[in-house]
Formats: structure tokens, C-alpha cells, sequence
């Protein structure tokens, strides 16, 4: 006989231990959304409101990215960010929990994990995981060209993605060291 509902633990809780604040109680799972390097938190507004519903959702914009606090020195390393959005989790008390991200965020959050402070992961194309220097020095030149178009574009990006060709060319610009476009 399986016991009532009201008598199993809720997983999306902890007890504290003095030296981790305990998880906020929450009738749903908490859900960490992790953006891309030149992203941020606002990145998943049209997302949000379709999880909500399900979910505790969160969107955590880290060290040096827009929006986020300054990074402390440079260059930033990815462990770096993992430690703060564990200050993040712990802030909010969140714990046993759901995270996505995508790219840098997929890499965050596979670190989390290995950190034991995700029950899940959801990782989207996840950076990180270039196995020699060419690749590394070929993805890190591809961010800084992007950064670089981004700057100088920024003023024209409305008007170009109001055409499918223009949206097509960000596309293709953004995605190009995939080879995922054609």
C-alpha cells in the first residue's frame, strides 16, 4: 500500500544544516533557465510564462553579462560563473532542482550537476566541450567577431530582422562556426 500523498517528503525542500540556507518551500519544482555568453536573464521572457505554470522559474543573469554584476576580474573563467549562480540558488533558497540552459548556460549547468545541485539538467548545445586548442581558439574567435558585428550593427538589428532574408543573415551570422545553417 503506497502511503498518503501528505506523508512523502516534498523533494523541492531541504532542512538546513546550519552551513546551506534551507531550500524555499514551493508547491512547485524550481526551474534555474541559463543563458548563452552574450545573453541574459531577459533572454527567456517568452519562455518563462509558458513554464510558469508547472514550474518555480527562475532566469539568473551572472557576472558580466548584461544586466548581471561586473565580473572581478579577467579574463572571467567558467567556474567562476558556476559559483555565482550558486549564490544565486542559495540566495533563493532553491535546491533539488530543475535546471536549462543553453550554450554557456548548457556548461553551467552541467556543472551544477556535477556539483550535486541539480535533480535535472537540460542541457542545449553546451559549450565546453571542445576537446583541443584549435576548436577552443576557433570558438573563442567566433564570440569575439559576433561581439564585435553586435556593436556595430546594433542600430540597423530592428529594421534587419523585419525580413525573413534579414533574419536568415543574423541566422546565419550568429550560428555560422555550428555549420548548422546553410
Amino acid at each position: 500500500m503506497l502511503p498518503r500523498a501528505e506523508a512523502l517528503p516534498n523533494p523541492w525542500t531541504r532542512a538546513g544544516d546550519g552551513a546551506t540556507p534551507p531550500c524555499a518551500s514551493s508547491p512547485k519544482p524550481p526551474l534555474v533557465l541559463l543563458h548563452g555568453v552574450t545573453g541574459s536573464g531577459r533572454i527567456w521572457r517568452d519562455v518563462v510564462p509558458l513554464l510558469s505554470g508547472q514550474h518555480d522559474v527562475h532566469t539568473s543573469t551572472p557576472p558580466g553579462h548584461q544586466g548581471g554584476p561586473a565580473i572581478q576580474r579577467r579574463p572571467a573563467e567558467v567556474g567562476e560563473l558556476v559559483e555565482a549562480v550558486e549564490r544565486y540558488l542559495d540566495q533563493h533558497g532553491l535546491c533539488g532542482l530543475l535546471l536549462a540552459g543553453n550554450s554557456l548556460g548548457g556548461w553551467v549547468s552541467i556543472e551544477l550537476a556535477r556539483r550535486g545541485r541539480a535533480a535535472s539538467v537540460c542541457a542545449l548545445l553546451p559549450a565546453g566541450f571542445w576537446w583541443d586548442t584549435r576548436s577552443h581558439d576557433r570558438v573563442a574567435a567566433h564570440i569575439n567577431r559576433t561581439r564585435t558585428l553586435a556593436r556595430i550593427l546594433r542600430p540597423a538589428t530592428p529594421l534587419a530582422v523585419r525580413s525573413a532574408v534579414g533574419r536568415r543573415l543574423v541566422a546565419r551570422t550568429l550560428l555560422a562556426v555550428t555549420g548548422a545553417v546553410a
